[in-house]
């Protein structure tokens, strides 16, 4: 579909692409991952046509195919309505359905003239086939659908666009471009703005998108639901992985295990080499060997040690170990601000050591709670009592204003180090966080949004607290600087309090969580998979029990009547028919999610490629057996 041939691109004289080679196919799914700074940003912009490049070739199938980019720009327009921006999406199908009433007009005028009226006709099956290969007859259900899933309601297509956050605003882009369906869908970290429902209904809906994807993103729970192949960029090259994330993980590690072996073996021989040369450097006998060895080391390729070989570290940070088991609990909390009423209803009690995870939808209220917890909200309702040994220190997502710029990292560590820390322990300290050699002598001023994050969350496990929270913690961090925080997390022995939406994070950190839902906090015992897990089977048994109990009301008046109308029988019948059918679909669509999620079948390409094209089949048959099951529930209700 696209070939991407020796692809270079600079910015005054810094090479960010050199030699950039690779294929899109049609329904590709490719992971986009890369330090932050790599150039993964750059290159979709190149590939969208946003951006030039110096050299090299980008080569079309089709040149006229459709290739779009969801940027971190906000392109809407104040004054339009939500449902007129859905409407400039599909701009192309209004025209077309515009066109074809057009003809529809000239058949009616052209009754009386055969020559034109056929003429007409013709155009109009044109018209109306290309109407139809763009789904028109779809569009308003489908803006719907996209807008439900993105956490808009129906209503808000009326609203105007100023009247939302800029949060909201980066939803509706999304939503126009899903809308769009473009041949190439590139994401530039799309799951930043969304909550996880929103982002577990978006991992759903790509699964039967019609065109290719390219997706940039440090959230490795999205990665490994959404892709097939990952695109590595480092070092200004890229390399094309078959797999997901998880499967790229177990290659790159095998790589990089025999590049180190590699590494250490031509350690081994050029310290022999060297050590010949120097003991008979002054050998006259052996004067023509030394130099041809000497020769041939001017000549030889040294191979790199993988940087994970040589940048890992392992540290224990300490805490304030004063004696407590509950570290806090609270009661029916809840916040009042001038025209909004935040509940957090429920008895929740914290014990010491425990590491929890506080999720729920954008606004339930989670960012309130953890002020309130930390000191820095004291004007709430409820009862929250806190053991006096805690010492609580809080990450808040602008935790990195209170850093001084003219400060180095070294010595922002320094600033809040416990008396007697040593250099080495500072520095081992930053090494946790990804600072090695001279970069702990950069100042703030310098530092990118993600090595500020790191510095700041350095600093608070450095801070001797026993209870730590975490608002947010791995925003503008990068795949291995969250796997570094996890690390440093795991090490840390205190109560670890967090607020995320990266479900792999809390995956690897947390072994409770309390969801925040309409106004009530509910806790689960186990990390997020079990969470899920637990959700799901109480979903199920809801739904059961729903149907069960519309089963016995509908079938009450009957039994009491002594009289069953034929008609109503077989409708009855195929209702519970229809049940069955959504059940085993259901089943089949969790049995083919559970193997796409298998690495040893993430890692070859047409497996998994059958297995996206057969979930978004499944997804769509459960759509219309739904639908169908609603049309008969409809007309039992009507007899």
């Amino acid at each position: 579909m696209i070939t991407i041939t020796n692809l270079n691109k600079s910015y005054g004289g810094d090479s960010i692409l050199e030699n950039v080679s690779f294929r899109i196919l049609p329904k590709d799914r490719i992971g986009f991952i890369g330090s932050n700074g790599a150039g993964k940003t750059t290159l979709l912009k190149i590939l969208a046509g946003h951006e030039e490049y110096d050299s090299g070739s980008i080569v079309l199938e089709n040149p006229s195919m459709k290739i779009s980019l969801l940027s971190q720009l906000v392109t809407l327009k104040p004054y339009n309505k939500v449902a007129d921006e859905m409407r400039l999406a599909v701009s192309d199908i209004l025209g077309l359905e515009a066109e074809i009433r057009a003809v529809e007009e000239d058949m009616n005028l052209f009754a009386d003239d055969p020559e034109k009226l056929d003429e007409a006709i013709k155009k109009y099956g044109v018209l109306l086939e290309k109407y139809e290969h763009m789904n028109g007859d779809d569009i308003s259900w489908e803006t719907d659908k996209i807008l439900l899933g993105l956490g808009f309601s129906l209503s808000d297509k009326d609203r105007y666009v100023s009247e939302f956050s800029g949060g909201w605003k980066m939803r509706l882009e999304f939503a126009k471009l899903l809308l769009r369906k473009s041949d190439l869908l590139m994401l530039d970290e799309p799951t930043n703005h969304l909550d996880m429902h929103a982002t577990e209904w978006l991992e759903n809906y790509l699964a039967s998108y019609p065109g290719a994807i390219i997706a940039v993103s440090h959230d490795r729970y999205f990665l490994n639901r959404i892709s097939a192949k990952t695109l590595y960029l480092a070092n200004r090259h890229v390399k094309l992985y078959t797999g997901n994330y998880d499967s790229f993980v177990k290659q790159k590690d095998e790589e990089e295990e025999l590049l180190y072996k590699k590494y250490k073996e031509q350690q081994r021989m050029l310290d022999h080499d060297l050590r010949f040369i120097e003991r008979f450097r002054y050998k006259a006998t052996l004067a023509t060997r030394v130099k041809s060895r000497e020769k041939m080391l001017a000549k030889k390729q040294l191979i790199e040690a993988p940087m994970s070989k040589e940048k890992q570290v392992h540290v224990n940070f300490d805490f304030d170990s004063r004696q407590m088991t509950k570290v806090m609990e609270m009661h029916d909390i809840e916040k009042h601000f001038d025209s909004l009423t935040v509940s957090l209803h429920g008895d929740i009690e914290i014990n010491a050591g425990e590491r929890i995870a506080f999720i729920g939808e954008n606004g339930c209220g989670k960012s309130t709670l953890f002020n309130i917890i930390s000191g820095h909200d004291r004007k709430y309702i409820g009862k929250l009592k806190v053991h006096p040994a805690a010492n609580i220190k809080y990450y808040y997502q602008n935790q990195d204003i209170s850093l001084i710029d003219s400060n180095t990292a070294f010595q922002e560590m320094e600033r809040v180090a416990p008396n007697g820390m040593t250099v080495t322990e500072i520095r081992t300290r930053l090494a946790a966080f990804l600072f090695f050699g001279d970069d702990v002598f950069k100042t703030v001023s310098v530092l990118s949004g993600g090595e500020r994050a790191r510095l700041s969350l350095a600093m608070l496990l450095c801070s001797s607290a026993n209870v730590i929270m975490l608002d947010e913690p791995t925003n503008h961090l990068d795949i291995p600087s969250r796997e570094a925080l996890s690390e440093a997390l795991n090490s840390f022995e205190g109560t670890v309090l967090i607020v995320s939406h990266d479900r792999y994070f809390i995956d690897q950190v947390c072994d409770r969580v309390i969801e925040i839902k309409d106004g009530r906090m509910e806790s689960y015992m186990g990390n997020y998979s079990w969470y899920l897990t637990k959700k799901q089977q109480l979903a199920k048994k809801k739904e059961f029990e729903e149907k069960s109990a519309k089963r016995n009301s509908e079938n009450k008046p009957i039994v009491r009547k002594s009289i069953v109308k034929p008609k109503a029988v077989s409708i009855e019948k195929m209702i519970k028919e229809k049940e069955k059918e959504i059940e085993r679909a259901e089943l089949r669509l969790k049995t083919t999610e559970d193997l796409m999620s298998d690495p040893d079948i993430a890692s070859d390409l047409s497996k998994i490629s059958k297995l996206s094209e057969d979930y978004g089949k499944i997804s769509e048959e459960i759509e219309k057996l739904f639908a169908e099951y609603e049309e008969l529930t409809e007309q039992l209700e009507n007899q």
